[in-house]
């Protein structure tokens, strides 16, 4: 998959997160896990359509963080295949809660990415747990609500054999380091964070 060199550079944040891996490339401390429990029928390959939709739609999720000149650079990887781990465990379900620290509890690679992994584990004939795990440097709590209602919205338009029409979204506030364009940092506010929460 070919990439190309992001078009800012990193937040203090990011770059903080960044130096903190290089001291410990093993530790998961700032992954952040979603668990979903989804009941009824479930079409993986929609899921995986959607997962692909949703990252091809949001640069942060293709973004990977090598180093150069031992300095944190950002590339953007263009979009492609998610993969999408399936596992059923009907019959084994003493095994999900097991399964689920595993992979949220694995340390990312920044340099090769990519930073999300998905499960989708199947404890009954129409249960699934979705898991979805990211690391902190390419998305936050704010964020993750976003992505999971716009994940939703992709699965049901391609069941329906359409376009899920999102409008194209503003870049993350995180990513707006030094914006001097008020009207649009407000804008990103007001798609990223919901209303009422603390700013």
């Amino acid at each position: 998959m070919s990439t190309r060199t992001a078009p800012s550079n990193l937040t203090h944040g990011q770059k903080r997160l960044w130096f903190l891996h290089q001291m410990d490339p093993d530790d998961a401390s700032y992954n952040i896990p979603l668990v979903l429990r989804l009941t009824g029928e479930l079409s993986p390959a929609s899921l995986r359509a959607a997962f692909e939709a949703l990252v091809a739609r949001h640069e942060a999720l293709r973004s990977r963080f090598p180093a150069e000149d031992g300095n944190p650079a950002a590339s953007v990887a263009e979009p492609g295949p998610v993969d999408v781990e399936f596992r059923d465990l009907r019959g084994d379900g003493d095994r999900l809660e097991t399964l689920i620290a595993d992979r949220t509890n694995r340390a990312f690679d920044l340099a090769r990415g990519p930073l999300l992994r998905v499960s989708l584990f199947r404890t009954g004939d129409t249960e699934h747990v979705l898991c979805l795990v990211l690391h902190h440097i390419v998305a936050d709590g704010w964020s993750l609500n976003v992505l999971r209602d716009e994940l939703a919205a992709h699965y049901t338009a391609h069941l329906r054999g359409e376009d899920a029409g999102l409008p194209a979204p503003p870049a993350h506030p995180a990513g707006q380091e030094g914006e001097a364009d008020e009207a649009q940092a407000r804008e990103s506010l007001a798609y990223w964070v919901p209303a009422g929460a603390d700013r």
